[in-house]
């Protein structure tokens, strides 16, 4: 097959006119023409209709390189089967689908490449393993492209990608880069983005900004949040994680007015069935009770969240407020100086903990470590409570959490001063 014919074949396959095919570069006619063999393409051509065709070069200028009807069929085959398999959730599958599409992506139109490589990264993000999820991310951003305004939209899904793997590593700094640059692409190229995806990076950035600490920053991205939520008319998954977490730690409100926002925000996120940001909610709820020493209250939200954790889908989510449940009851018997029960507890929540190396998770593990050795501590059980800081101080090490250092090294000084005192007691009665 000649060159002319190739190429029209490929932009037929790709629902491209001439004129998306010659863009800014070439007129319409100088494509007819190559399309019609009237005139050969220059170099500058072949480079500029591959990269549209999303091709190689030399699919274009190898008379050997007969376009494979069969393998092209083949190809679009296992894309739609690899999207129906990616849209059920069968993440695992999906990966295993995934390299020979890859491979022979050239024969996909570059939309449906580009949609390849997302739930492949994604598939992987989704099954927690972030190695892959990030080297994959970082191999396809890494390409040597010039995308189109539609192909850009794509390439921020593997951005976001890459911030969640991040995220979800504990490198909050690198993170917080990628959400950012997103939020910089959609204004610098004034991208016609869905406005859902949006919301939801500027929420993340949000809760970013709050990890390192950045208190007007907090408040700036909340701020574009609920801008763009009313502009739009909308309620997103973005819009209730930034309200629940503003209104914990910065909204200057009592408690009733707290709770009477808290539960408009249950409201809604039932209605849509969004039983994560339900048990968020109860969560953050029961951080303020406590602040607050409402021990009742407390009580009352340990009940509801315990009736949401049958609703959470997945394999994380459950344990994870299984564990946060665990904690949180630990805490409550604490309060009420039945540190038997409280013991119970905060071990139920590390063993919830063990195997998960999420890093969200990996923090909780620790705060349930802090926990029980400061419960040691109420009890002057002085080396088991400097036991659990050990524990914690290792996990907080191997995955780079710094952060919570400082309160382990805190405690740890008052724990030796304490038992260096008793042990002089005891020598003291002895003498």
């Amino acid at each position: 097959m000649r060159i002319g014919s190739k190429i029209k074949k490929l932009r037929l396959e790709r629902n491209l006119s001439q004129s998306d095919l010659a863009g800014e570069v070439f007129s319409r006619n100088y494509i007819s023409q190559i399309e019609r063999e009237v005139i050969q393409p220059s170099k500058k051509a072949i480079k500029h209709i591959a990269s549209k065709l999303n091709v190689p070069e030399y699919m274009l200028v190898d008379e050997n390189s007969n376009i494979d009807d069969e393998m092209i069929e083949k190809i679009h085959n296992a894309f739609l089967s690899a999207r129906r398999v990616y849209m059920s959730g069968d993440y695992k599958k999906c990966i295993e689908m995934m390299p020979i599409i890859i491979k022979n992506g050239t024969l996909l139109n570059s939309i449906d490449f580009l949609q390849v490589k997302v739930w492949y990264v994604d598939s992987y993000s989704q099954i927690l393993d972030w190695d892959n999820a990030l080297k994959y991310t970082q191999e396809f951003l890494n390409e040597d492209k010039v995308y189109s305004r539609s192909e850009l939209k794509l390439i921020l899904e593997l951005k976001r990608v890459e911030g969640t793997v991040y995220y979800n590593k504990g490198m909050f700094e690198k993170a917080l880069h990628s959400h950012l640059a997103i939020e910089e692409e959609i204004e610098d190229k004034e991208l016609d983005i869905d406005i859902a995806f949006r919301i939801d990076n500027l929420s993340i950035i949000q809760v970013l900004y709050e990890f390192i600490g950045a208190g007007e920053e907090v408040k700036e991205y909340y701020k574009k949040v609920m801008e763009h939520s009313k502009k739009h008319k909308i309620i997103t998954q973005g819009l209730l994680r930034s309200i629940s977490r503003y209104y914990r730690d910065y909204a200057d409100l009592n408690l009733e007015e707290i709770k009477v926002f808290y539960n408009s925000v249950i409201y809604t996120a039932k209605l849509v069935e969004d039983w994560v940001r339900v048990a968020i909610v109860y969560s953050c709820l029961i951080e303020i009770c406590f602040r607050d020493n409402e021990l009742a209250l407390v009580d009352q939200y340990l009940k509801s969240l315990n009736e949401t954790i049958p609703r959470l889908e997945g394999n994380y989510y459950p344990g994870f407020y299984i564990a946060y449940h665990h904690l949180y009851r630990g805490k409550y018997h604490v309060k009420l100086s039945e540190y038997d029960e409280a013991k119970i507890h905060f071990n139920k929540a590390v063993e919830f903990l063990e195997e998960n190396k999420r890093v969200t998770t990996i923090k909780l593990k620790i705060d349930s470590l802090l926990e029980i050795a400061s419960l040691y501590m109420k009890l002057e059980e002085y080396s088991s409570s400097l036991l659990y800081l050990d524990m914690a101080e290792a996990v907080s090490l191997e995955y780079s959490l710094y952060t919570k250092l400082k309160n382990i090294d805190d405690l740890k000084t008052k724990a030796y001063s304490q038992l260096k005192t008793k042990v002089n007691k005891t020598e003291s009665i002895l003498d």
